[in-house]
């Protein structure tokens, strides 16, 4: 694999376009099953999910179906290029090319820690990678809840690669969720984001991903995938992986019942604030950031917040409404924070207390034109989304 400098490269904002990929379990932690086990909205502790408004659609949950005219399977690169760092999506399909620009740099390991995987275009590149490099070696880590084994076969799309002799599945057993979506590239290049391998993230819902080489950073998604592998991927005692201009963090940590550390660094960041506080979030039940953004907000730091329709009820953006902050509603399925302009948060993790359990990773990273193109999408995203009313 080549020596990828990522420096300099410019940055993509894009935009929506819509899909059928045929899948009605597009289902996501955090969202109507935000529970180690999935249950019925109605019975989420965080409280039943309201009737859509007038108008409104349900797109922003994962458990959705996918509706629309369909959007292309890219080709996979024959050869290696350095892929766009930052790409919000998915209206142009270079938020589908970054995926397929890290998977063709893979010359002799792949890692892939997934979710959810349903889209066979996705699955269909990894098989290709396969062909192409005859020496690749392929790890995958799934949840066995979203990718089980059913006979002799696995129930994902990813599972046609089961079997295959280069290919290596670890399940996470656990009853929390295994709930990263990260891709890694012969052990130097990683692409992290907040979608999953299925048609409705990757052609529907507002979603980001960043491509990183930063050693330390890579490195601690490998560490984690290794736990897995190992099997042994439950809560642990963790610090931060510290690279260059990131910070990486993960949770479950020891005990569950305690916020993970990048939880409360969120917590404290949105204290300290000092200009700003953009928000795009797909899960947000958690109050403690609510009630440290509405501190930020009394010292006269801005804040915006968008949420994805199915949480637009929930305690915190009730909290933030009866101080005076306006929130919208529209697909959106990321779990990002822009502070100051100058710090850009994104990942995995949802801001729900099944966040605390599941195992997700959180990357921050301080880079101002990062954290301007992420602001940038969200003023595209604030000008359509729905204002809440009572």
């Amino acid at each position: 694999m080549r020596t990828l400098s990522l420096a300099g490269l410019s940055l993509l904002v894009l935009s929506a376009c819509g899909g059928d990929d045929g899948n009605p379990s597009d289902v996501d932690a955090g969202s109507g099953f935000d529970a180690g086990t999935p249950v019925p909205d109605a019975a989420l502790p965080d409280g039943a999910v309201p009737p859509m408004p007038d108008g409104g659609s349900d797109g922003g949950t994962d458990a959705g179906m996918d509706a629309g005219p369909p959007c292309e399977c890219p080709t996979l690169p024959t050869t290696c290029e350095a892929p766009t760092p930052l790409v919000f999506g998915p209206a142009d399909p270079d938020f589908r090319a970054q995926l397929f620009q890290v998977i063709a740099c893979a010359d002799e390991t792949l890692d892939l820690a997934v979710y959810l995987s349903s889209w066979d275009c996705l699955a269909d590149a990894v098989a290709a990678r396969l062909t192409a490099v005859p020496a690749l070696q392929v790890r995958i880590v799934v949840d066995d809840d979203l990718c089980p084994v059913m006979g002799a076969t696995r129930d994902c799309a990813l599972g046609a690669l089961a079997g295959h002799p280069r290919v290596t599945f670890a399940d996470d057993d656990r009853s929390a969720l295994m709930h990263h979506k990260y891709v890694i590239a012969d052990g130097e290049l990683a692409w992290v984001s907040s979608a999953n391998f299925s048609y409705n993230s990757f052609c529907e819902e507002s979603n980001v991903s960043v491509v990183v080489d930063d050693a330390a950073i890579v490195a601690g998604l490998e560490a984690e995938l290794d736990r897995f592998v190992g099997g042994a991927a439950g809560p642990i005692v963790r610090t931060p992986n510290e690279g260059a201009t990131a910070t990486l963090y993960f949770s479950p940590e020891t005990p569950v019942t305690m916020a993970p550390t990048w939880f409360r660094a969120m917590e404290t960041a949105f204290s300290e604030a000092t200009t700003s506080i953009d928000v795009m979030i797909y899960s947000f039940t958690r109050t403690e950031l609510s009630t440290a953004m509405l501190a930020a907000r009394e010292r006269g730091v801005t804040v915006r917040v968008l949420t994805s329709y199915r949480f637009r009820n929930e305690a915190p953006i009730a909290a933030l409404r009866a101080a005076g902050v306006e929130v919208r509603a529209s697909d959106v399925h990321q779990k990002t924070a822009v502070i100051d302009g100058q710090t850009l948060i994104l990942g995995s993790a949802n801001w729900s207390m099944n966040a605390w359990e599941s195992n997700e990773n959180s990357l921050w990273l301080r880079d101002a034109a990062m954290a301007e193109a992420a602001s940038a999408e969200l003023d595209r995203l604030w000008a359509t989304a729905d204002v809440l009313t009572d």
